[in-house]
């Protein structure tokens, strides 16, 4: 039995481990389109899955570069902004 749920599975699937490197790159994409797109309590839940775990995509290619610091930064303001 694979670790990985079948591909087309939704991100949010109780099936989908956020250990599974699959899912985790899933979730840094979709948290980051929701942050781009200003809509952050729907990438808060894609941040809450991830934790402290980010990918160097998409992180990585925003503001300094550092994929942990961005991803710190993002998921820090999206946070706040959730809150109100």
């Amino acid at each position: 039995m694979s670790a990985h749920p079948p591909p087309g599975r939704p991100v949010f699937d109780p099936a989908a481990r956020a250990d599974a490197y699959a899912r985790t790159d899933a979730h840094d994409a979709f948290a980051a389109a929701h942050d781009a797109a200003a809509r952050p309590t729907d990438a808060a839940a894609h941040f809450r899955v991830l934790g402290d775990r980010p990918g160097q995509f998409p992180w990585g290619y925003l503001g300094t570069g550092d994929h942990a610091a961005e991803f710190a930064r993002h998921r820090h303001r999206k946070s706040a902004q959730a809150k109100g």
